[in-house]
């Protein structure tokens, strides 16, 4: 999608607003291993980047990100938080890093977790270098940091992502920098863990007892599935690391890695991903052994998944138990076209919705 060097970065902050901008923030330069500060907002509409976003005050080699209530939140690896308000980005706001306790909050290969109202950061390396399993929560509010339960695992360049009220913390390094396949489950409500499914076993791949283990990976939301791109894997049979071009699918409602043989143009890490219209992943920056676009969208929306709803909608509207109102169109085959359409552009929350709508009225 584009080629614009402003992307050429790795461990950098990712953040999708209003559906349609895509903010990369800080990280290093592949290349030169330079820490950087800049950001770049790429609209996904137009194909064009802006730097509209003020850089951050100084340059942070590494940072996680989210958006909470307009406001975007960067954690750099130098134990500093800032926040900017994207709808009128004009300067950073330095944040609170400290915890409750008054020690130094340091968030360096965390994952920071927004659920609309608290942020969540999970695991990371303290303020001292070790390796924790830390779970702590920002009441923006408040601007206060506070610990919870831990996770059953220290690791650290893992990703998370929240489904409903549920953060599922997935792979990454455990001590030594040995990769892990454990996926744990932090759950909202309670302040509780679980644990999920491990990351699954491939074919030809080294294996802890579980499955796979990736760190440095990316992760995005569609749904109730959770897409888990690329990132650093140990081929079996080999003591060496390299970049991995997978996509793993994770059902959350059906608690299952599903088999999929979608995989990236090229083998990446440290990137960020995000979904476009619900059905093409975008991949923004990242490091692999090839010359690589700095931005790739890819129509990898399973088709099962859009059949299944289809099928169920075209059931609906079959048995007259559903219709879809479009002027001047008689063609079936045409109407199917839309229905595709429609469904392949819904989210699956709203899709369900609406058919719960259609449902209760006949009722």
């Amino acid at each position: 999608m584009s080629s614009d060097e402003s992307y050429h970065r790795v461990n950098f902050g990712t953040a999708y607003y209003k559906n349609r901008h895509l903010i990369v923030v800080a990280g290093n330069d592949y290349q030169s291993g330079t820490a950087l500060k800049s950001v770049v907002s790429f609209d996904l509409e137009t194909k064009i980047s802006t730097k509209i976003i003020p850089d951050l005050p100084h340059a942070s080699w590494s940072c996680t990100s989210t958006i909470l209530n307009d406001y975007m939140y960067v954690a750099d690896n130098d134990s500093s938080i800032y926040r900017i308000n994207l709808s009128s980005p004009n300067e950073w706001e330095k944040r609170n890093s400290n915890l409750s306790d008054g020690n130094l909050l340091k968030l360096f290969g965390t994952s920071l977790i927004s659920d609309g109202n608290n942020l969540f950061s999970f695991g990371g390396r303290d303020g001292h270098g070790n390796l924790t399993s830390r779970c702590l929560k920002y009441l923006p509010d408040e601007d206060k940091w506070i610990s919870l339960s831990q996770m059953k695992f220290a690791r650290f360049r893992h990703v998370g992502a929240i489904v409903g009220r549920k953060i599922y913390v997935i792979g990454g390094c455990t001590h030594q920098r040995r990769k892990t396949s454990s996926v744990e489950v932090f759950d909202i409500a309670s302040e509780s863990w679980s644990d999920a499914p491990p990351l699954p076993r491939l074919p030809n791949e080294h294996s802890d007892d579980n499955g796979i283990c990736i760190s440095t990976a990316a992760a995005t939301v569609y749904g109730s599935l959770i897409f888990v791109t690329g990132g650093r894997k140990r081929p079996f049979l080999r003591s060496h690391t390299m970049e991995s071009s997978y996509v793993l699918i994770f059902d959350t409602e059906k608690q299952k890695w599903i088999t999929s043989k979608a995989q990236l143009p090229s083998p990446i890490s440290g990137h960020g991903c995000v979904f476009m219209d619900g059905s093409k992943l975008v991949v923004v920056g990242g490091k692999g052994p090839e010359s690589i676009q700095a931005m790739e969208d890819i129509n990898m929306f399973p088709n099962w998944y859009i059949i299944k709803h289809f099928v169920l909608l075209r059931k609906l509207i079959d048995e007259e138990r559903a219709f879809v109102n479009i002027k001047n169109v008689k063609d079936r085959i045409l109407a199917d076209e839309i229905i595709v359409k429609l469904v392949t552009h819904l989210n699956l929350d709203m899709f369900r919705y609406i058919l719960s709508f259609l449902i209760s009225r006949e009722q």
